[in-house]
């Protein structure tokens, strides 16, 4: 009687944590393509990337990477559902190998999330700065200059540290923008509009007072705070989601490959238990 009410019981459970694990397989699955969809994301994830640093994975692999795993836990859910019904020791094995591997995924996420965040910040300054100096304004770049725009629009900064790094980028040792703009339009204040994308055709509120070279007369036209600050707390926030998502679902996993241990155990020793037994020769 308590051997059978045991039995319902992790059978129970196993239900339960099947259901949660295919879950988080969805969640997983949404979360990352709701992040590589998202433009805005990758325009900032674009600007932060080390040039040549082939040995960490971007923030666009770690989403596809969350993609994968999603579809996985799907995949392997299913799989589990008809382990628990059919109470075969083979296919809850079968399933406990899968659930080990995503698993093992999810904490490789979280890990190269924290490395990546790491490293990138160690960078990020000289990154920012090579990518202003050489490659804002300048034609045949222009991935780089619509992901500054952005950042500076968005985040409401300009340059690295300060405005006055443009003074030494080719952007305005050249004069590509002209011979009166000092900053780009996205370090001006812009114009309230419906624009979906406004950074794209930025529209100062006061462009005159906005491009003056003291503090005091472009005060309020003009964001005056560098972007180095405010995007390393963006990619601290962004490592930060994902390193926590992923550890928290394999801490799920976690403890739904107990369940699945402990509920093959339950199978065995009743398969055992129901078996004849086996009759000497006379």
């Amino acid at each position: 009687m308590a051997d059978g009410l045991s039995r319902r019981l992790v059978k129970a459970l196993l239900v339960l944590f099947v259901c949660l694990y295919w879950v988080s397989g969805g969640a997983l699955l949404l979360l990352g393509s709701a992040l590589l969809v998202d433009s805005s994301r990758q325009l900032l994830f674009f600007l932060v990337h080390i040039e040549g640093d082939l040995m960490l994975p971007t923030f666009r692999l770690l989403c596809v990477g969350l993609v994968l795993v999603g579809t996985l836990k799907l995949l392997v859910g299913i799989l589990g559902c008809g382990g628990v019904l059919r109470e075969n020791t083979c296919i809850n094995g079968f399933y406990f190998c899968l659930v080990l591997i995503t698993l093992c995924s999810e904490l490789s996420v979280g890990i190269f999330s924290c490395i990546h965040e790491q490293k990138t910040n160690e960078a990020l300054e000289a990154t920012l700065g090579r990518k202003l100096a050489k490659y804002y304004g300048v034609p045949g770049f222009e991935s780089e200059t619509v992901a500054i725009d952005f950042a500076q629009y968005k985040l409401e900064c300009c340059g690295v540290r300060s405005p006055a790094d443009y003074d030494f980028s080719r952007w305005r040792v050249d004069e590509m923008g002209g011979e009166q703009l000092r900053v780009p339009l996205t370090c001006c204040t812009l114009r309230e509009e419906r624009s979906e994308h406004p950074y794209l055709n930025p529209r100062p509120r006061d462009m005159a007072t906005c491009q003056r070279r003291e503090v005091h007369q472009h005060a309020g036209e003009r964001h005056t705070q560098g972007c180095l600050g405010r995007i390393a707390a963006w990619l601290s926030r962004e490592s930060t989601t994902l390193t926590a998502v992923s550890l928290s679902v394999a801490c799920l996993d976690l403890l739904c490959l107990l369940v699945v241990l402990c509920w093959c155990r339950r199978v065995t020793a009743g398969t055992s238990i129901r078996q004849p037994p086996t009759q000497l020769a006379l």
